[in-house]
């Protein structure tokens, strides 16, 4: 495992609480960090817009891809297909949200959506709400899982640290998160109550 990646993990590992129920959202099929959070939460929320992405992610918890909700050991794993460019956050502010995390998430969003979506996510955690992002300019236009996700592997946006700053977020800059490419910074931005 790469420095990028566990360090990655320590900041979730950090960031989500005993007992926490967490909503992840644009889960993907990337699973380098649910396992800490099934270790540590009371359920886990895995929201994302392909299916394929949505049945990988569950399946990495062993769990088989007919379920919508199953349980890791303690944790209530739960999954939903929806995009959440468009869902009520109704919804989910009737639900006892702890954390909200969008890991790899936001740049596949319009900077417009991105930034109509995070509001929504600070008023649904009622603890917090935490962003992982490529820092600047990474372009991405194809599904590496080869899972038919091009349209959703497709960067939109790009973001600098001052940008989640000035949404009240704490921010660390990983210059060298992925290394290798071209841009390989990354942001880990947090926001508490």
């Amino acid at each position: 495992m790469d420095g990028g990646t566990e360090a990655l993990q320590a900041a979730i590992a950090g960031f989500v609480h005993a007992g926490d129920t967490v909503l992840d959202v644009g889960a993907g099929p990337s699973s380098c960090y649910r396992s800490i959070i099934v270790a540590k939460a009371r359920e886990l929320i895995l929201l994302d817009a392909h299916a394929p992405y949505l049945e990988l992610a569950f399946r990495g918890l062993g769990k088989s891809p007919r379920l919508t909700a199953t349980t890791a050991g303690k944790c209530i794993v739960r999954k939903e297909l929806i995009d959440a460019r468009t869902m009520a956050m109704e919804r989910w502010e009737q639900r006892k949200i702890d954390v909200a995390l969008a890991i790899d998430f936001i740049e596949h969003l319009e900077k417009t959506e991105a930034l109509a979506l995070i509001p929504k996510l600070l008023v649904v955690a009622g603890r917090g709400v935490a962003l992982f992002v490529p820092e600047g300019d990474h372009p991405q236009n194809r599904d590496h899982f080869g899972l038919g996700g091009d349209y959703w592997q497709t960067h939109r946006s790009s973001w600098r640290a001052g940008e989640l700053e000035e949404l009240g977020f704490v921010v660390e800059r990983w210059p060298n998160f992925h290394e290798g490419m071209r841009s390989p910074g990354a942001l880990w931005g947090r926001w508490l109550r």
